[in-house]
């Protein structure tokens, strides 16, 4: 039976509100939720040192266990006491097992017993004990399973055969997870596309095997904004109430505000990286693309209401000529910023549920954000970001 996790619900929001604000209390100090989980993939936030997560009030990040196990491999990784140690992050942290990442792999065959990929032209079979095996030498906090991840809109028949591999691939990670180290919880991913009663399935079948925690996924996979919100709110609607509750791959504002109102504890996302990457700045005035020309004179901070180290030190005008001649020091201010944009928004709804003013705080910073981001204004990034976007 794996490690449960209940998470301390210390407000909710309004009658017939899902949403809550809470503490999970780990070995490696609390995480206060709704919480954003930045994403290192590889063993580091891009852009960002560990003490500057800390000093912005990242509680956890996210690194993948997947890649982590391709490099630098488990002959490395065991010569280490934890993946905390090897990175130098002493924070909680949520590895993920990969199943969006060979979901992406355009040479994968699924099978029973795995996914088979090339890798350097060696095949590769990625199993769900593998998954397990790699996480208990990485020592991560949380832990995540092996999954079936399918594209959206899916028939129902292919969303409940993926269901089902991925309920047998729960049932072999818990064997696995005997092989777990004393702490570390092992979630359970909710799959079933956009279909109520396999959503329901899904749950009923994972809480009687007995996971710690729950994992939602199989959102943000190319179903509509209506559909992602029903198919949200339906799903954590039929979770257990006392266990943490965590939304894979969500990281736009008006996404990340929706999944609170819906009851959703822990997210994560490559979002902020990789705008920041590409010029666009988080604001709470909308999107804010760096690079163009009329910001090359800009003397104000990124956002004014901003507290971040970014804001704090330098202009737009300073981020704007960096951008053009050192681009890799204007990647690290954006960052700071954008990683700090998100942390800086579950605080503030965290706050609102706390004060009982919850659904105000989310329509006032809609408004205030949708009001900038009209046509001609600024530019969003060259394409959408899903889970599984890496840094």
């Amino acid at each position: 039976m794996p490690q449960r996790l209940a998470i301390e619900v210390e407000a909710r929001g309004p009658s017939g509100s899902m949403a809550r604000a809470g503490v999970l209390r780990t070995s490696r100090g609390d995480i206060h939720t709704p919480a954003f989980m930045p994403v290192g993939t590889h063993g580091a936030v891009n852009a960002m040192l560990p003490s500057q997560l800390e000093a912005h009030g990242a509680e956890i990040i996210v690194c993948n266990a997947f890649h982590l196990a391709r490099a630098p491999g488990r002959s490395v990784l065991r010569g280490y006491e934890s993946l905390h140690k090897f990175m130098g992050w002493p924070r909680a942290i949520l590895t993920d097992s990969g199943g969006f990442q060979v979901y992406r792999l355009e040479n994968r065959v699924v099978r029973d017993e795995g996914v088979e990929f090339q890798d350097a032209g060696a095949k590769v079979l990625w199993r769900p004990e593998d998954a397990i095996d790699i996480q208990a030498v990485l020592g991560s906090d949380f832990v995540m399973p092996l999954d079936e991840c399918i594209a959206l809109p899916a028939p129902k028949e292919k969303a409940r055969a993926a269901l089902e591999r991925t309920l047998a691939w729960a049932r072999r990670s818990l064997d696995a997870a005997k092989d777990l180290r004393a702490g570390q919880t092992l979630f359970g991913i909710v799959q079933g596309g956009t279909y109520p009663e396999l959503r329901e399935q899904s749950i009923r079948a994972l809480d009687r095997l007995g996971f710690g925690a729950f994992a939602i996924g199989g959102l943000n996979v190319g179903e509509s904004e209506e559909e992602f919100r029903e198919t949200l709110d339906f799903t954590v609607r039929h979770l257990p109430d006392e266990r943490p509750r965590y939304l894979m791959g969500v990281g736009r504002p008006a996404a990340m505000l929706d999944a609170v109102a819906a009851g959703v504890d822990l997210m994560d996302s490559i979002i902020p990286v990789r705008y920041a990457r590409e010029g666009s700045l988080l604001t709470y005035r909308g999107l804010l693309y760096i690079q163009k020309p009329r910001y090359a004179k800009d003397r104000i901070a990124v956002d004014t209401s901003c507290d971040c180290y970014t804001c704090r030190n330098v202009s737009r005008g300073y981020l704007h000529h960096l951008f053009s001649t050192t681009r890799t020091t204007a990647q690290m201010f954006a960052t700071i910023h954008n990683v700090n944009f998100c942390l800086r928004i579950m605080r503030d709804a965290r706050a609102a549920l706390i004060a009982g003013r919850f659904e105000d705080f989310s329509r006032e910073f809609m408004q205030a954000y949708r009001r900038e981001q009209t046509p001609g204004n600024e530019s969003a990034p060259r394409r959408p970001a899903k889970r599984g976007d890496e840094e």
